[in-house]
């Protein structure tokens, strides 16, 4: 149950475009980057926070003059992307690969396509992964245990 690697190149940037100058003031500030694109998790600690604290009043914004429809499906994702813990949650891992393709890479149908795919496996790899452990350890699955005993520690 192996996440997939991306196969589908990134686009390069043009060659014709100008080499940027080098910075020579010190002071001189580089540009925001934009944070629903950017590879949060490759900034420092320090740029981690900052994100944060603006992807939240982002968020905030946005949340607060939305339809109800559109806040349901936005408290959705969140559930997805709170219920994400990779091949074991194929669903969620599919939906929340389609949408971090979307921003980073640009999704293509070849992406869905691949996307696709690797759900299907790990759907499948989750439904045999939870027969085997059912037949391994039913007093575990049984109704009676479950609700005795909330979860196994």
């Amino acid at each position: 149950m192996q996440k997939r690697k991306r196969t589908t190149p990134k686009p390069e940037t043009s060659r014709l475009a100008a080499a940027p100058l080098p910075n020579t003031d010190p002071k001189a500030t580089q540009p925001e980057p934009d944070l629903l694109r950017a590879k949060i998790y490759e900034f420092s600690p320090e740029h981690q926070e900052a994100a944060r604290t603006k992807l939240l009043a982002m968020a905030f914004n946005s949340i607060t003059k939305m339809s109800i429809a559109h806040l349901q499906r936005v408290a959705q994702f969140v559930d997805i992307c709170e219920n994400n813990t990779g091949c074991t949650t194929p669903a969620e891992e599919f939906i929340n690969d389609l949408v971090m393709r979307h921003y980073i890479y640009s999704l293509t149908p070849d992406d869905v396509a691949e996307d696709l795919e690797s759900f299907r496996k790990n759907f499948n790899d989750a439904v045999e992964t939870t027969q085997y452990f059912t037949a391994q350890y039913p007093e575990l699955i049984s109704p009676a245990a479950t609700s005795a005993a909330g979860s196994v520690d």
